[in-house]
């Protein structure tokens, strides 16, 4: 297994506002409330380009 951090792809957005919505949920916040968070980011290839933001990915 490999792991490695590296920089977002542009069409990576909506996985990570999966992510961030499914993370939220696993602690007990209320679904509801944390998509509605997550509807109001913006995770546009834009605005990813605009950020320093990173993953962690790992190919088995």
């Amino acid at each position: 297994m490999n792991a490695c951090i590296r920089a977002v792809a542009p069409d990576e957005g909506e996985r990570l506002r999966e992510i961030a919505v499914a993370a939220k949920a696993s602690w007990g916040y209320d679904l509801t409330r944390v998509t509605g968070w997550a509807a109001m980011g913006d995770f546009s290839p834009r605005e990813l380009a605009r950020k320093d933001v990173y993953v962690a990915s790992v190919d088995e």
